[in-house]
């Protein structure tokens, strides 16, 4: 994220996939929290709720040990992205984290969501609709950004409409076509399912390896 994209956000103000914070705090963590268990977001560190940009002291230990201290106050737990962005001879700490797909996320036994520009505690009774939501799209639903288009084989997908359409279903669609159409590609992005069906190349998370052993083991 450049200086520009930040200024960008500085002027359009909190909302809900911006926050504003002066120091890394608690609050700093209940936010990426309730990124996490919405739309994700990006919390800039070194700006006030006034859209001034005060800059903070950073160096990479610190920002390591924010790191640790968000992973062991998150449970499932937390990692996001850290950059330091330097505007009008000051530093601006960018914390970014997207949706987490298994929801909810908790800190210090605390679950929360974002709505507008705050954080809202989660009531019991939705902790328990959106872990069930959760585990009803399951993880192979979900998009994966390390993964790219040029990832998979078109080839592969062709083959797949091919013994479809010697089964009897009728489609005209082309590869790509058909993985947006089956959800296995949204907004140009690829899911994990579409990954593992039709990767180019053999990756741990797409084979399988098995052992036989001679005699009897526990």
């Amino acid at each position: 994220m450049n200086s520009e994209n930040i200024n960008n956000l500085i002027l359009e103000g909190e909302n809900e996939t911006v926050e504003f914070k002066t120091s890394f705090n608690n609050e700093v963590i209940e936010t990426l929290v309730a990124f996490a268990n919405t739309k994700g977001g990006n919390i800039l560190i070194g700006v006030n709720a006034r859209n001034q940009i005060k800059g903070i002291q950073i160096n990479a230990e610190s920002s390591q040990n924010w790191i640790n201290e968000i992973k062991n106050k998150t449970l499932p737990s937390l990692l996001p992205d850290v950059e330091i962005v330097n505007i009008e001879n000051k530093n601006i700490v960018v914390l970014s984290i997207q949706e987490y797909p298994v929801k909810p996320v908790s800190t210090r036994g605390k679950y929360f969501k974002r709505l507008n520009n705050s954080n809202h505690i989660i009531e019991i009774s939705e902790v328990v609709n959106l872990h069930l939501q959760s585990f009803n799209t399951s993880w192979d639903f979900h998009i994966n950004h390390e993964f790219k288009i040029e990832d998979i084989s078109f080839e592969k997908v062709q083959k797949s409409i091919d013994i479809l359409h010697s089964s009897g279903s009728k489609i005209i669609d082309d590869p790509y076509t058909f993985l947006i159409k089956n959800d296995l590609v949204r907004n140009e992005a690829l899911t994990n399912a579409a990954f593992l069906l039709f990767s180019k190349k053999d990756t741990v998370l797409t084979t399988i390896e098995l052992g036989r052993f001679q005699t009897d083991t526990i």
